[in-house]
């Protein structure tokens, strides 16, 4: 069900989780931790929405640490905001950054012009454990699945001031066996992050006297691979 993305929510909560099994204060990241960002596109009316992870390799645990929505913004006004949470975070991002304006330039690309670190491709799923990556695809179950399985086994956890992301889970729900795409924005953007941030996401690795951080031009599988 992970790797074909086949739906298995019926209707009601997508996370029928407590909110206290999930929950926990902030605290200061460790260096080894991989860090990602993840955002989702809206447009002047409607939100644009971003989501912070970090990964704990020893413990096989993401933690959701921040989040961002607003809207009626430029990109510039949007970008800024994420530079400011981590200019040097690699940036999961939808197909939808691939469209073009009336210019000509891609959604992402204006990103990249702004200074932000988005990956170099969109995102899509990656492989279920012990297949090939066929392109991985862009279905939504298996990050919900991935996420939910994570809330049940106390391997997703979310910073407690983070009311945003408490609310929009409290809201996210299917009907008649399909997601209510209403008020999901930083959902999206999570699903995004959660489902990146263990193949994609960049610790503060120690190069030569300083921090190796990833360009937006580098494949990041170069770059973890210290290529």
């Amino acid at each position: 069900m992970r790797s074909k993305g086949i739906p298995v929510f019926g209707d009601g909560l997508i996370f029928p989780v407590s909110d206290d099994e999930i929950m926990v204060d902030a605290f200061k990241l460790s260096d080894h931790m991989r860090r990602l960002a993840a955002i989702d596109f809206g447009g002047w009316n409607h939100p644009t929405a971003g989501t912070w992870v970090a990964y704990d390799d020893d413990a096989d645990i993401i933690y959701i640490t921040d989040t961002y929505k607003s809207q009626g913004r430029s990109v510039a006004e949007h970008a800024s905001s994420f530079r400011n949470k981590g200019k040097d975070i690699p940036i999961a991002y939808p197909h939808d950054g691939e469209r073009a304006d009336r210019g000509g330039t891609k959604l992402a690309q204006q990103y990249r012009d702004e200074g932000c670190s988005m990956l170099p491709t969109h995102f899509t799923n990656p492989p279920a454990e012990g297949e090939k990556y066929d392109g991985g695809g862009k279905a939504v179950a298996p990050g919900l699945i991935e996420m939910l399985t994570r809330m049940q086994t106390g391997r997703l956890k979310v910073f407690s001031h983070l009311s945003d992301w408490f609310k929009e889970k409290s809201l996210y729900h299917t009907k008649d066996g399909n997601i209510v795409r209403k008020g999901e924005d930083i959902m999206s953007a999570s699903r995004y992050a959660v489902m990146s941030v263990v193949r994609f996401g960049v610790a503060n690795v120690i190069t030569r006297g300083r921090v190796r951080v990833m360009k937006s031009a580098t494949n990041p599988i170069d770059f973890l691979m210290g290529r």
